[in-house]
C-alpha cells in the first residue's frame, strides 16, 4: 500500500487500532466487506457482519495523524481505539488514497465511562447527649393476706368433700387428717362415707378407714342402723357384693344388722348365697365362700 499524501499512514491505523483488530480489519478490507456511503460530518461507511448478520455503521476522521472512528459494534464500545469494522474503513481510504476530514472525534470506548457526581457532604452527627440515670422506683408495699380457715358451712363442705374422695381413693392417712377436723357427722354424712369406703380402690386402705368411722358413734349408730345408699343397700350389703370380707367382718362386730333386708327384700344372707363368686384365687376352693360362712355364723347368733 502506498502512504497517503500528505494525510496519514498505514502506520498511523495500526497504532491506533485496538489489540488483534488491524489484521481482522485488514481481513475485512480484502473480503470487499466495506461500502463506502460519504457524509458531511467525516466520512462514513457501513462495513458488513463477519456472519452475515447485517452492517456496521462506522464513521471515520482524524485530527493530525491520529486516526479516531465511531462504530456501532460492542467491540467499539467496550475496549475503546479502532476496532475491526473502523481499521477496514481507514485501509480502504488508504488504499484509495483518499484522505480523511479533519475533525477531532472521539470513539465510543473513551466515553464509555461517565464522570462520577460529586460525594455527598458528610453530616456531623450531634453529640450524644448526657443520659441521666433513672430515679429508682419503689416497690409497692401491700399487706400480705393472710390465710384463713374455711369457716361455717363452706369448711364443712369443703372437708366433707375432701373425705369423701379420700375415701374412694382408700387414702387413710389423707381421711384420717380430715376426720380430725370435724366434730359429728350426721347420719347422710356418715353413710355416705361408709358406702365409699366399702368401694375404695385400696382395699387395706379402706378398711382402715371403715374402722375409724366405726370407732366413732356416729359412724356405728349408721352401721347398726343400716343407712341406705342411692341403690337401697345397707353397708353391709354393699361389703357382701363387694366380697370384702374384713370390711364385712367390722361391720358384725359393731352389731350391724344382718336380717335387714335391701330395696329388694333381700337379707345380706340372701345375697351371699345367690351371688357368683371366683373361686380361681384363694385358699378356700374346696371349702364353702368365708363371707357366706361369715354371715351364717352372725344370723345364728342372732337368733339365739
Amino acid at each position: 500500500m502506498k502512504e497517503a499524501s500528505p494525510g496519514f499512514c498505514e502506520a498511523d491505523i495500526e497504532r491506533a487500532c485496538n489489540p488483534g483488530s488491524f489484521q481482522k480489519g485488514l481481513t475485512l478490507m480484502k473480503q470487499g466487506a466495506v461500502k463506502l456511503t460519504g457524509g458531511s460530518a467525516g466520512a462514513e461507511a457501513q462495513v458488513a457482519s463477519e456472519r452475515g448478520h447485517g452492517h456496521y455503521a462506522v464513521r471515520l476522521g482524524r485530527c493530525g495523524v491520529s486516526v479516531n472512528a465511531k462504530c456501532s459494534c460492542v467491540d467499539a464500545r467496550t475496549r475503546g481505539g479502532l476496532c475491526k469494522h473502523a481499521a477496514a474503513v481507514a485501509l480502504v481510504f488508504l488504499q484509495h488514497s483518499q484522505d480523511l476530514p479533519q475533525m477531532p472525534l472521539v470513539s465510543n470506548g473513551a466515553s464509555s465511562k461517565r464522570p462520577r457526581p460529586p460525594a455527598t457532604p458528610r453530616l456531623e452527627s450531634p453529640e450524644p447527649e448526657e443520659v441521666k440515670e433513672p430515679v429508682p422506683l419503689k416497690k409497692p408495699c401491700f399487706p400480705k393476706a393472710t390465710p384463713r380457715a374455711p369457716s361455717g358451712y363452706m369448711a364443712r363442705g369443703f372437708f366433707l368433700r375432701q373425705l369423701q374422695s379420700s375415701a374412694m381413693a382408700g387414702d387413710h392417712e389423707a381421711f384420717a387428717n380430715d376426720l380430725e377436723r370435724m366434730d359429728e357427722l350426721g347420719e347422710k354424712e356418715a353413710s355416705a362415707l361408709l358406702h365409699k369406703a366399702v368401694q375404695g380402690q385400696d382395699l387395706a386402705g379402706s378398711e382402715r378407714i371403715i374402722q375409724l368411722l366405726l370407732d366413732r358413734p356416729d359412724g356405728q349408730r349408721v352401721a347398726m342402723t343400716g343407712a341406705f345408699d342411692e341403690l337401697r343397700r345397707t353397708p353391709l350389703h354393699a361389703a357382701v357384693a363387694a366380697n370384702r370380707l374384713g370390711i364385712c367382718r367390722s361391720l358384725l362386730q359393731a352389731r350391724a344388722d344382718v336380717a335387714m333386708k335391701n330395696g329388694n327384700g333381700m337379707t345380706s344372707l340372701d345375697l351371699a348365697q345367690r351371688r357368683k363368686v371366683d373361686t380361681s384365687k384363694g385358699d378356700w376352693r374346696q371349702h364353702e365362700d368365708p363371707v357366706l360362712v361369715l354371715l351364717r355364723e352372725a344370723m345364728k347368733r342372732r337368733t339365739t
